[in-house]
């Protein structure tokens, strides 16, 4: 921390303000608030600008300052300019906020500022739809009411919801990470169901592809609805990226979930001379063919995963591979289990746990909580969210334990940090009772280092070893002396750790990335392939129109030769209109014996002759 002239000093950190002025405030090169070091670079009232230094006015008794040096190193701001406030500081909180992006289709992009704005999108950053991020800072827009948070190991902002010109909700861009759940699960459906492009229930979001009642289906997300009434929902995402189906509709069950097995399975592909073509779901259709991939007969297979139908017909998941085959078809029998091992501690069922560990209830932590002291009461039981919280009254921090993931999040005052949250994941039921009794207690996922130093306490003169070699501690301040190189060099350490932390957590981050690219790519080649099913449907039709087309045209020429051909009179049918003409004039032909004129009728030849006295 740089110490000016005056005395004061420079903070750094994570700061956001909010521009308070009613005109736009442009940033400057350097610290100064004249308009000949004006950049291009502007933000609109009410906006929230990311800020890592504040340094105070060089000049003294400046009414200008002090000077903010934007996050992103593009400028400088200054919170005010000659005595009128322009910025005010807003409050940021610290703590790990966990979402999964929403925004189906698109995701969210992450951002300079925290401000909805396309001028301050980091170009190279995006976050595909349901991929999981993590956040170290959070800060609410004191006008709007949107959250911006800071995604841990970046500079960059993300928020929680989309606002109209009217201050109305019109879109969500993250989800709470209660509300979603990953891991495979296998569905059955009940009745019929169009699969949609985006977790909603709307006709207008359907494809061309419909689950039949008693076909299964594999999803990889559980998205629970996040509006009440939850009468929709939980919407799930299908393994194979082709898009979404839902468990219910408003409150009308659609689909039930099985039991998914896990362990290996050998089997032998039968059927021949077809042999078995991969499913990109556990369905008998041609529809869900998996980059026509087809096993011959006698081929042998290793599977991990198998789920049994309603029908009793069973589905395996191939090794290194998203598609499934299945054993039977009508009777007839297309794989033999030529062995199989289940691991009956790993089924899928309707939430995922802690490898090796058993999920807790309401009940097994309410009698944990019983048997500690008096200070803790319960403050709510959310079966949804499955999280029941409770508030130690002694060190006024509200716990929160996701009793069937073994997750235990604890809410405190911090005396530097302000108000954190803490979650730690995958704990034992020593650990439960550990922060149950003493929220603070470090349980191995933190370090807590207790100080020996206490204020106000004065020593002898005496010769000590320190960290840097023999040194003479003659009174409190050589104590503080000596105590301030230990924290240098504890903070050199400190930065290496971190250092490596975030490396840590950019591996984690990239993987994710990746994975929720994956995902994206399987969802734009099944797009890919309903748009291209969908053209070649055109096609057929436009071929069908006009061959119809044709054929019309057809039968009408055939009809005007034939009518030409058939004689009016007799109805007779000659072999061209020659020949009908000869048969007419010898045989119908209607003309006046006296003038040999032609008529059409007798009528008209007898009105003729009348008027001639032809007869």
């Amino acid at each position: 921390m740089e110490h000016l002239p005056q005395g004061v000093k420079d903070e750094e950190g994570c700061f956001v303000y909010r521009v308070v002025d009613s005109v736009r405030l442009a940033v400057r090169t350097g610290m100064n608030v004249g308009d000949k070091s004006m950049t291009d670079i502007c933000f609109d009232p009410n906006d929230l600008v990311s800020i890592d230094l504040v340094r105070p006015s060089r000049i003294p008794g400046s009414s200008n300052g002090p000077f903010l040096r934007l996050s992103d190193a593009s400028g400088w701001l200054f919170e005010k300019k000659f005595g009128k406030t322009m910025m005010e500081r807003v409050l940021v909180e610290r703590g790990l906020f966990t979402f999964y992006v929403d925004n189906c289709m698109t995701g969210i992009a992450l951002r300079n500022h925290p401000v909805d704005c396309q001028s301050v999108k980091v170009k190279t950053v995006s976050y595909k739809p349901m991929q999981k991020i993590v956040c170290d800072r959070k800060v609410k827009h004191p006008v709007s009411g949107v959250n911006f948070y800071r995604v841990q190991g970046t500079e960059g902002w993300v928020f929680d919801k989309r606002l109209n010109e009217n201050g109305d909700i019109i879109r969500s861009m993250l989800l709470p990470e209660e509300n979603v759940e990953e891991g495979l699960r296998v569905y059955e459906c009940l009745e019929p169901i169009a699969i949609r492009s985006i977790p909603d229930v709307i006709d207008s979001c359907k494809i061309d592809r419909i689950i039949e009642a008693g076909e299964l289906v594999a999803t990889i997300v559980s998205r629970k609805c996040p509006v009440e009434p939850m009468t929709n929902g939980p919407f799930l995402q299908l393994c194979d990226g082709s898009g979404w189906v839902f468990e219910q509709k408003l409150g009308r069950k659609i689909m039930n979930q099985l039991a998914v097995q896990r362990g290996t399975w050998s089997v032998r592909v039968e059927n021949a001379p077809t042999g078995i073509a991969l499913r990109s779901q556990p369905i008998d259709s041609q529809l869900f063919f998996l980059d026509y991939i087809t096993y011959r007969p006698g081929d042998i297979l290793r599977c991990t995963h198998m789920v049994q139908a309603s029908s009793g017909v069973k589905f395996f998941r191939v090794v290194d591979t998203d598609g499934w085959i299945f054993d039977r078809r009508q009777g007839d029998r297309i794989l033999t289990v030529l062995s199989e091992y289940i691991n009956h501690t790993e089924q899928l069922m309707d939430f995922q746990t802690p490898a090796g560990l058993s999920p807790w209830t309401p009940d097994f932590v309410r009698g944990v909580v019983s048997a500690l002291s008096g200070d803790i009461e319960e403050v709510s039981l959310n079966e949804t969210s499955r999280v029941i919280s409770f508030r130690n009254i002694v060190a006024n921090v509200l716990i929160n334990v996701y009793y069937t993931t073994r997750t235990i999040g604890t809410a405190m005052s911090h005396p530097t940090q302000g108000r954190t949250q803490l979650f730690r994941r995958n704990c034992t039921n020593e650990e439960l009772v550990q922060i149950l009794d003493d929220p603070r207690v470090h349980t191995g996922k933190g370090y807590k280092r207790k100080r020996d130093m206490k204020r106000g306490s004065s020593f002898p003169d005496r010769i000590v070893s320190t960290p840097h070699g023999q040194g003479i501690l003659a009174d409190e301040e050589g104590e503080a002396r000596n105590r301030l190189l230990e924290l240098d060099s504890e903070m050199e350490v400190l930065m290496k750790e971190k250092r490596k932390l975030l490396v840590t957590i950019r591996d984690v981050d990239l993987q994710r990335a990746q994975e929720a690219k994956t995902m994206d790519e399987k969802s734009q080649q099944r797009q890919t392939e309903f748009q291209a099913r969908c053209e070649e449907k055109k096609r057929k039709l436009k071929e069908k129109l006009l061959w119809e087309q044709q054929e019309q045209q057809r039968k009408q020429r055939e009809a005007e030769l034939l009518r030409a051909r058939t004689c009016s009179d007799c109805g007779r049918v000659f072999v061209d209109e020659r020949a009908r003409w000869q048969h007419w004039h010898d045989v119908h032909r209607i003309y006046c014996h006296v003038c040999d004129r032609d008529f059409t009728s007798t009528h008209a030849l007898r009105q003729h002759q009348d008027a001639l006295y032809h007869y």
